[in-house]
Order: C-alpha cells, then sequence, then structure tokens
C-alpha cells in the first residue's frame, strides 16, 4: 500500500496582526447593552419577552429576563445559556452612565 503525503496548494495570506487589525477586531467584538439583548431576544423568539443585558464583574455581562408572557425562570435559564455561547464572542461596550468625564479644571 502506498501512502500518499499532499500538501495544500492553497497558500493563505498571513493574517494582519498589527495594533490597528486588533482595534478593529476588538471593536467588533464589542455591543452595546441594548445589541447583547436584542441578540438573546432574536434567539429566544418568544414574544412580549424584555431583556437588559447589565455589567457584571465576574463574567463582563449579565441577561435578565424582565418581562415574560410565560415561564419567566425557563427564559432566564434560556437566556443565560444563550449569553454563556455569546461571552466567548462579544464583550459588552462601556457605556455606563455612572462613569462620566472629570470636569476640566482651570
Amino acid at each position: 500500500m502506498t501512502l500518499l503525503v499532499g500538501l495544500c496548494s492553497r497558500s493563505r495570506a498571513a493574517p494582519d496582526r498589527s495594533p490597528a487589525a486588533r482595534e478593529r477586531v476588538n471593536a467588533e467584538r464589542k455591543q452595546t447593552a441594548q445589541e447583547l439583548a436584542d441578540i438573546i431576544s432574536a434567539e429566544i423568539n418568544v414574544g412580549g419577552t424584555f431583556i437588559e443585558v447589565h455589567p457584571d464583574k465576574v463574567h463582563g455581562w449579565h441577561p435578565t429576563v424582565v418581562a415574560a408572557p410565560q415561564n419567566a425562570h425557563a427564559l432566564q435559564k434560556a437566556a443565560e445559556t444563550i449569553a454563556n455561547r455569546l461571552r466567548a464572542k462579544y464583550e459588552l461596550k462601556s457605556e455606563s452612565p455612572w462613569v462620566r468625564a472629570s470636569p476640566a479644571h482651570p
């Protein structure tokens, strides 16, 4: 029996690892709380369900089912399961109203 070892003839360009490219990737990964809530709501796909996303010191962000037409506990578990998967893909964009720029001092 003959063992054939083939090399892939396709050559891939090396990924761009410049600081600007990393910044673009990081910017794409950051989503607002509303965007994350919309993604989770779309995946749950139960009308009348309202989800909020809040910052979390341990996980980065956390979804909360605020209103649900049926079994809120099951929908909360579904939201957390979806969030666990999405955290690998998205970070919460900092938009806290509590963080404000300091006033300029003369």
